[in-house]
């Protein structure tokens, strides 16, 4: 790790710390590094890419890609970057728009019809608490969500946070697919400390209940190994670092990117972090620390 210095230091070593803690890479895996195209992504697949010339553990990697169907450049413009880096990779096309245009995603009512394995932690679970909205139980409740691994008709209402799930919930099916496809031992998912931080006081404001998003995590039975190898990254300094990389950029976001809700949350630990500025550490620290004693 001589080479690396400032916040590339700083950012290797704290995932070199998470792997470790949560024994998230073993000898030979091959993992599948789920690359949006966004800052935090590039970031992961960089620094694992960067961290085989000197970790005594041996891994391949896989850049995996979801082309949702919207009308950009981006999946071209990755491709071209995983070339150049020397990665192996792959661009997974879906059609979640099935004719549509993004705006009437915005502002229609989409009907599909999915099924995915019945397994515990699945697609609808597992993004649901990734990221800080109704679990699925309590969508199935609302009568929004089908139950998982049934086939059923799905009315969702994308003018409601229903949409953003709908999309992240193919994404992940699609992900676990690509993953099972090319025998990959492990999915990488480029979830940072922030992350983590906002997906905890989402749950517990907006969902009800305490939980947050695990650094490593077997589902299906162990077939598909989640892990977040940036879990203890502070996403500033992937900010700093992704503009010294100078990773290439195309805007291309879905009608729904913004989400209000984490923005609220993001900005109310900003504002809290003028009077203490471990709010963020605590936080983070209070997930490890619980104490049963004093819960209901």
């Amino acid at each position: 790790m001589g080479t690396l210095q400032g916040v590339k230091y700083y950012i290797s070593k704290s995932m070199g710390k998470a792997i470790m803690d949560y024994q998230m890479i073993a000898e030979g895996d091959k993992i599948a590094v789920a690359v949006s195209g966004g800052k935090d992504s590039l970031t992961l697949l960089k620094f694992l890419k960067d961290r085989q010339k000197f970790v005594p553990v041996k891994y391949e990697l896989l850049a995996v890609h979801v082309d949702m169907g919207y009308p950009c450049h981006h999946p071209k413009i990755l491709g071209e970057y995983f070339k150049k880096i020397g990665v192996e990779y792959h661009i997974e096309k879906i059609d979640i728009l099935k004719g549509k245009s993004r705006k009437d995603i915005s502002c229609g009512v989409e009907h599909r019809k999915d099924s995915f394995p019945p397994q515990e932690g699945g697609a609808g679970e597992i993004v649901s608490r990734d990221r800080g909205v109704l679990s699925e139980r309590s969508e199935r409740r609302r009568g929004a969500c089908p139950p998982s691994g049934r086939n059923l008709a799905v009315t969702l209402d994308p003018r409601s946070q229903i949409s953003c799930f709908w999309c992240s919930w193919n994404r992940r099916k699609a992900l676990f697919e690509v993953t099972k496809r090319f025998a990959c031992t492990k999915l990488a998912l480029g979830h940072h400390k922030d992350d983590i931080i906002e997906t905890t006081l989402m749950n517990m404001f907006f969902n009800g209940e305490i939980s947050s998003m695990n650094p490593r995590q077997e589902l299906f039975k162990g077939a598909i190994t989640i892990i977040r190898p940036l879990a203890y990254v502070d996403e500033d300094l992937i900010v700093k670092s992704a503009k010294e990389l100078e990773f290439p950029h195309h805007k291309c976001t879905c009608p729904n990117s913004v989400t209000s809700k984490r923005t609220r949350i993001t900005e109310m630990i900003k504002e809290l972090k003028k009077d203490c500025p471990d709010i963020k550490t605590n936080i983070f620290r209070s997930i490890k620390r619980i104490r049963p004693e004093y819960l209901l």
